[in-house]
């Protein structure tokens, strides 16, 4: 514990400000001042992050599960590709970004035989349908997996890349075919011949891509049913969410039926069909609670992301209930879009449904397409709060099991005539994940405007560190003893620390972990040899988020409430100067895995001048890894970008 405590007495001795950007001025966000796809850039990164936009905070509702939330960010005019988003769910601050593919999906957690993985969909699309891979990263963030549909015109499409758990993986595929009336079920009044895209879905082996189940609509559900009008490539599907159940059935949406399906694992026959035109279920009165106004389950329509909820013996149900087939903002009334909750039983005869809570957006929402509902903790009589994203809008929100919003964020304004090319999210999750990138972290020499020296720091897609130290060396020592010259709490995905001057010729950083453990260091800097541009920060602000109680009571950044309290004692002084000895005495007795006592020099007169941190964290910034000689397309689109 000797390592923390003083990286903290350093800490509280430097000035600590601001982490990312956040705007809390909901017209001018809305109005398009901050731009139609607001974004911060990094000098440490060519990477970018988008502005969020708070609306809900209520951090003492918020669910505490979940470390990290789960998007997907589609580029701009500078930089059109697309990327796997990972924000911080305790300050929203950028941790991991990779803009290397066209189009990503459905970004999340998954676990195969106990291990997590970084999972998203990446590749092409068109009209809603992708040709792509589903690929699955490491906590290092490397391949390994790259899945894709089997014995089809295209490969996976982008709706649906699930683990099982148990070695196998769920796809969604789309084969375009010209259909024959008599090549179909009898009855089925369809056109003698005519084009339709048939929705697939396949079960197959992680390792081997080997097809284990294989199971297409056409072959039981009648195309003529679907609500979506006929044209060429006609969409008559749309398959857009599976699971498989512990029985090893397979629960899927069809957002063109208005429907969600029980597949026979084994036959791949219909058992039931809850909505659209061949319903199985009658509607039972809503739970106690429910909004009186609520619309019935039955009226859902063009829906996505049906899930049994966990611990329900999949008598319970979620699912985003889109409702309608356009996007608007604080416009609707019965017909909003909406998250619902929903019991089964269907082993009743007829089998029943039943509202049991209902999700509405606070701006009230219609969201035209995309969409998904999270249960973040739930246990048996009690959802506990669902994590909700809104498609075809561009926010996320959090609520209570009762239906209360605890939370509310945009990563764009709305869609508007104003501003059509506003941003959208097929999912958003909210999750657990820990991960150390293979590549290192990035130190960035800049001057500032006063010709003050200034270091950015960052680490794209680290998701341990607490805390940056700058260290400066006379020369290029080996093994990177230097001396400390500057401490500050992770502020951002970048951190900003000014050091005003300094007579070291060499730089780096070191990356710490809570237990004071170094888990990555950047190259080293010459400064004689590096020509330092004037920084420029677009978005910096004294506004600290998330929002303190009172200046008086909070603490600095990264600093515990002991801390603050020795330093502000004649205790601290003493403190200090045990924390020194003992930290002499750790030097020579340890090897350098971790920051070493002879690192802190806490003496007040030295032959080197060494200046506070000003740690206004700009905003996140990207890895720093030398590209690797020989990769496939997938690993180098892991690759850090040079800043």
């Amino acid at each position: 514990m000797v390592r923390p405590f003083v990286l903290g007495c350093i800490g509280a001795l430097a000035r600590v400000g601001s982490g990312d950007f956040i705007s809390t001025d909901y017209r001018e966000y809305n109005d398009g001042a901050l731009g139609h796809r607001p974004h911060q850039e990094f000098h440490s990164s060519s990477e970018y992050a988008p502005i969020l936009q708070v609306n809900i905070w209520d951090p003492d509702a918020i669910s505490d599960v979940g470390s990290h939330i789960f998007l997907r960010h589609d580029g701009n005019d500078s930089s059109p590709l697309s990327s796997p988003l990972i924000l911080d769910s305790h300050d929203l601050s950028a941790v991991y970004m990779n803009r290397s593919f066209k189009n990503v999906f459905g970004t999340r957690v998954q676990e195969n035989l106990g291990k997590k993985y970084l999972t998203f969909w990446g590749g092409e699309k068109g009209d809603g349908i992708g040709d792509g891979y589903g690929l699955a990263y490491d906590e290092t963030y490397r391949l390994a997996y790259k899945i894709s549909a089997q014995n089809i015109q295209v490969h996976s499409d982008l709706h649906e890349f699930a683990f099982t758990g148990n070695g196998t993986a769920l796809v969604t595929g789309v084969d375009k075919i010209r259909a024959r009336r008599s090549d179909l079920q009898e009855g089925w009044e369809t056109p003698e011949r005519f084009e339709v895209l048939n929705a697939v879905f396949q079960e197959t082996d992680l390792e081997t891509n080997d097809v284990i189940f294989d199971w297409r609509a056409l072959d039981h559900i009648n195309p003529m049913d679907s609500f979506e009008p006929r044209g060429s490539g006609w969409d008559a599907y749309h398959l857009n969410s599976i699971q498989k159940t512990q029985a090893g059935n397979y629960l899927i949406s069809i957002r063109h039926m208005h429907a969600i399906y029980l597949i026979n694992g084994k036959t791949g026959e219909i058992i039931w069909t809850l909505g659209g035109p061949h319903n199985d279920f009658i509607e039972l009165p809503p739970a106690a609670g429910v909004d009186e106004l609520a619309q019935p389950v039955l009226t859902m329509g063009w829906q996505h992301h049906a899930r049994f909820v966990p611990g329900t013996d999949e008598t319970q149900m979620t699912f985003f209930d889109n409702h309608v087939k356009e996007t608007s903002h604080g416009e609707c009334d019965s017909d909003c879009s909406r998250g619902l909750h929903i019991a089964i039983n269907d082993t009743a005869s007829p089998p029943t449904v039943r509202l049991l809570q209902e999700f509405l957006h606070p701006s009230r929402l219609q969201a035209q397409s995309q969409g998904s509902v999270q249960p973040l903790s739930p246990v048996p009589g009690n959802l506990g709060n669902v994590f909700i994203g809104w498609g075809r809008c561009p926010t996320f929100t959090e609520h209570t099991s009762s239906g209360d919003t605890v939370l509310d964020v945009q990563f764009s304004p709305w869609h508007s005539a104003e501003i059509p090319d506003a941003l959208d999210n097929y999912r958003a999750y909210k999750m657990d994940w820990t991960a150390t990138p293979w590549w290192d972290p990035v130190l960035a020499p800049r001057m500032n405007s006063q010709g003050e020296l200034v270091v950015y720091v960052s680490w794209n897609g680290a998701t341990e560190i607490t805390t940056w130290v700058v260290r400066g060396a006379a020369r290029d020592l080996p093994g990177k003893k230097g001396r400390i010259i500057a401490v500050s709490p992770r502020t951002g995905f970048e951190t900003k620390m000014v050091l005003g001057s300094t007579e070291w010729q060499y730089l780096w950083a070191e990356a710490v972990d809570w237990k004071g453990n170094v888990i990555g260091s950047t190259e080293v800097v010459d400064l004689a040899t590096t020509e330092l541009s004037v920084a420029t920060d677009m978005y910096e602000s004294e506004a600290v988020f998330p929002p303190l109680e009172t200046e008086e009571t909070r603490p600095a950044a990264g600093v515990s409430k002991l801390v603050v309290a020795l330093l502000s004692t004649g205790l601290g002084v003493f403190v200090l100067a045990f924390i020194a000895a003992v930290v002499f005495w750790w030097h020579r007795c340890t090897d350098y895995r971790s920051l070493e006592a002879a690192d802190f020099d806490l003496e007040t007169e030295s032959e080197h001048e060494y200046s506070d941190v000003d740690a206004e964290g700009s905003d996140d910034g990207v890895e720093g890894g030398d590209p690797q000689s020989t990769r496939d397309e997938d690993s180098r689109a892991l690759l850090p970008k040079a800043g």
